[in-house]
């Protein structure tokens, strides 16, 4: 029981991240459906490769070839066909940056997949640049600031644009920002809203919404309102029985409700379209909860290889004896000697299997050293919360974190702090800050 309690796992997983972009491609039928979808966007690239292999001068052309690619990365979390479409997209502005902002932005968006954050806003701001401050773009752009938890920039250049209200896009950027304020149920209105804007546009509900509702769904399930999450998610599944978002979502909700076959379920729906760290967690919990352990080892090791780590290989690593506060370690490479490489920028999910493992007390270790390679990359509160989190938990349970010392406590205070700092109601942030706070030095 001990472990349902701490889990955690990741809310931020399926909430935070790439925000809605141009050309989501989405069904509507079962989840078999998405192979068949799939097999639709590989013959699309087929087509444009031909096209530009034609007309290797054609701008436009590879912008087109990099948006397939691009549909096939978010279907299917595919992170070389975002590398793909990122080549693509480059392609395009060598030949021809003026009125070329669509290919910025498509740059974007392969980056933000591969949570390549930095790299991203440079794009981002190519595209603001380029489109002489469209309102796309502006919002691209405040999707990547946030992921980067560059709140005040986002707050001087993104939030108070006029044009951001009038769009489903601009909508979600600002639900992103209520939710960082701790006002759940003001996010979730708004991305609500969206979706019926887009309904409203389309003169009748249309599969697009599915992406929205189920971010509202998030929203409201962060938020503690189970029953407007439920909702949410239901009404995203008739739209698009094949929306990952919404399945994971439904996963999580039975979770919180404690039906643990109906989580395992759900979760099968959700990966067999895309394997997540978060979401095979959340299984491996309810299969523990069932009595499942062999079961749930299999699971574990999915997770490992998922991760790019085999069976049997050590996640331990070295660590520097640097444990200054936790807002001005981490702007270095620290020079950590890996016996398995932290691979800085690429789409490994540093951030869900350092959850993953400190929730289950397992390789604490490399959680604490998964966490702050994150951290490296961005320094959203989430980023904070989860190194503090997984710091906190080496220091109370492994017991070579005692060579290191309360040092490890002081490291994951100061960053709980700072994961704090926007007046955040998260309550897994906040029940994590409650149990860092209350420790006290051995």
């Amino acid at each position: 029981m001990r472990a349902f309690a701490i889990l955690g796992l990741g809310l931020i997983a399926v909430l935070v991240g790439c925000g809605p972009t141009i050309g989501r491609e989405v069904g509507k039928g079962t989840t078999e459906d998405s192979v068949v979808v799939q097999d639709q966007i590989r013959q699309e690239i087929a087509f444009h490769q031909e096209r530009v292999e034609n007309d290797p001068k054609g701008a436009l052309g590879w912008v087109m070839l990099s948006e397939s690619y691009l549909k096939l990365a978010r279907l299917a979390d595919d992170d070389e066909a975002a590398v793909e479409g990122e080549k693509a997209a480059m392609e395009s502005l060598k030949i021809r940056e003026v009125n070329n902002a669509r290919a910025a932005m498509r740059v974007t968006e392969a980056r933000l997949h591969q949570h390549r954050f930095a790299d991203a806003e440079d794009s981002a701001r190519m595209a603001v640049r380029l489109s002489g401050s469209e309102i796309q773009a502006i919002r691209q752009l405040g999707d990547v600031l946030l992921e980067l938890g560059k709140y005040e920039e986002f707050g001087r250049e993104v939030r108070d644009e006029p044009g951001l209200n009038a769009i489903p896009e601009g909508k979600a950027v600002l639900a992103r920002w209520y939710e960082l304020k701790g006002d759940f149920r003001g996010g979730s209105a708004l991305l609500e809203d969206a979706a019926g804007q887009i309904r409203d546009g389309r003169g009748g509900d249309v599969p697009e919404m599915s992406w929205y509702l189920s971010q509202a769904g998030w929203m409201a399930l962060r938020g503690g309102d189970l029953e407007r999450a439920e909702a949410a998610f239901g009404r995203a599944l008739k739209l698009n029985s094949g929306d990952r978002k919404a399945l994971a979502g439904q996963a999580r909700l039975a979770l919180e409700r404690r039906e643990f076959g109906s989580v395992v379920a759900w979760a099968d729906q959700a990966n067999a379209i895309a394997p997540l760290t978060d979401v095979l967690g959340w299984k491996l919990l309810a299969l523990k909860q069932l009595g499942n352990e062999d079961e749930a080892e299999l699971v574990f090791g999915e997770i490992l290889r998922l991760n790019h780590f085999e069976a049997g290989e050590s996640l331990s690593a070295g660590h520097s004896q640097n444990h200054g506060n936790a807002a001005h370690s981490h702007e270095h490479s620290s020079g950590h000697s890996h016996d398995h490489e932290l691979d800085g920028g690429r789409h490994t999910h540093h951030r869900l299997l350092a959850r993953l493992l400190a929730d289950f007390g397992r390789e604490l270790k490399f959680a604490h050293l998964a966490a702050e390679e994150d951290l490296k990359w961005r320094k959203d509160i989430y980023a904070y919360d989860t190194f503090a989190w997984a710091t906190y938990r080496y220091w109370l349970l492994d017991p070579e974190a005692k060579v290191e010392g309360n040092g490890l406590l002081n490291e994951a205070k100061d960053a709980m702090a700072l994961a704090l700092r926007t007046g955040t109601k998260d309550s897994e942030i906040l029940r994590h800050s409650k149990e860092i706070f209350a420790a006290r030095p051995r």
